[in-house]
């Protein structure tokens, strides 16, 4: 029933805020389907909206069409670069399709260089660079991430999510010493 009336109160109010709103609300009940349904939609109707297109790669992401959400995820990126979120969804998905990699690799250096006091474009990046490498040998050197996400953590010390990442790229490299 939740459902239903989410998906009735989407088509009553097709206004960007409530379709954002009930295709949050689709997701959280689990209904990737109905959700990417009414992003898609609503999408259409309002193709400046960042944060519509973030809930369209975020759904697309849940039904396991990576390439789809990819694509959303970079069209938020491009209707509004200031809208940070879509960035961290990109980092997660980076290293899932070799065709927009680059793309996606480029798009996180270009944000870390707008944005050269946040933790979170330094740790997306590293991220990014991290999950590329790993499917593609060459994509990044260890130097390289460690660099990152030594600037995430210069930026934000508390930054959890960086110190783990930081210890992987220890212990991949054979530094069991500074992984602990």
């Amino acid at each position: 029933k939740s459902v239903a009336q989410y998906v009735r109160a989407a088509d009553l109010d097709r206004g960007a805020e409530n379709s954002f709103d009930c295709g949050i609300g689709l997701l959280g009940l689990g209904a990737a389907d109905e959700a990417a349904k009414v992003f898609a939609s609503a999408t259409i109707t309002h193709p400046a909206s960042a944060k519509l297109w973030m809930g369209l790669g975020i759904a697309q992401d849940l039904l396991k069409h990576k390439s789809d959400a990819i694509r959303a995820l970079l069209r938020a990126v491009s209707v509004d670069q200031e809208y940070l979120p879509p960035y961290s969804f990109l980092a997660g998905l980076s290293g899932s399709s070799p065709e927009t990699d680059t793309q996606i690799r480029n798009v996180l250096a270009v944000l870390v260089v707008a944005q050269p006091e946040s933790a979170v474009a330094h740790y997306d990046y590293a991220l990014a660079l991290s999950k590329q490498r790993d499917l593609l040998r060459g994509a990044a050197t260890p130097a390289e991430i460690e660099s990152q996400l030594k600037l995430a953590l210069a930026k934000d010390p508390k930054m959890v999510r960086a110190h783990f990442q930081l210890g992987v790229v220890y212990a991949d490299s054979g530094d069991y010493a500074h992984a602990a």
